[in-house]
């Protein structure tokens, strides 16, 4: 999935490269950053006041900002510290949310309601190594997040713990 990716190496604060992430976001394409953990590559994009979400939304009112966490709990915390839009469980997927917060097994619905609208979208996917290796349980969620990359305005692929 991240064949083809423009890698990121951060060793600090992720909110220490705001601006080259906002210039990052703002082309087309596939792109991995690297951070250890800890760094703050959350709260970086997502922040109530000034995170790289937020500032964009503003920029381009036309596109949706999404990230993809792993499992339900993430997602909920997203929701309760970040103040966005979690997609889980039985909620469902709202075009109109600026900035959403959705697990990995949601993008086929994702998928379905960005397929046809006019709407563009960055879609960052946290966690990113765990594609790599979740072979069975989350298979359909992973096919379902490679399709929606592809349709993406970029992708963004975040980690701590790469691996070859």
């Amino acid at each position: 999935m991240n064949e083809g990716a423009l890698k990121y190496k951060i060793k600090r604060r992720i909110i220490e490269k705001q601006e080259e992430l906002i210039k990052l976001l703002e082309k087309k394409g596939l792109h991995l950053i690297v951070s250890p953990t800890d760094t703050g590559k959350t709260y970086s994009f997502m922040n109530r006041i000034n995170g790289i979400f937020r500032l964009l939304s503003k920029l381009y009112p036309n596109r949706n900002f999404i990230m993809a966490c792993p499992n339900k709990i993430q997602n909920e915390q997203n929701n309760k510290s970040y103040g966005v839009y979690a997609l889980v469980g039985g909620v469902t997927v709202d075009i109109t949310q600026e900035i959403t917060s959705m697990v990995y097994e949601k993008a086929e619905e994702v998928l379905k309601e960005y397929f046809d609208c006019n709407k563009e979208f960055t879609l960052v996917i946290d966690e990113g190594h765990q594609l790599m290796y979740a072979e069975n349980y989350r298979k359909e969620g992973i096919e379902a997040l490679e399709r929606l990359s592809r349709i993406s305005f970029n992708t963004i692929h975040m980690t701590a713990t790469p691996r070859t």
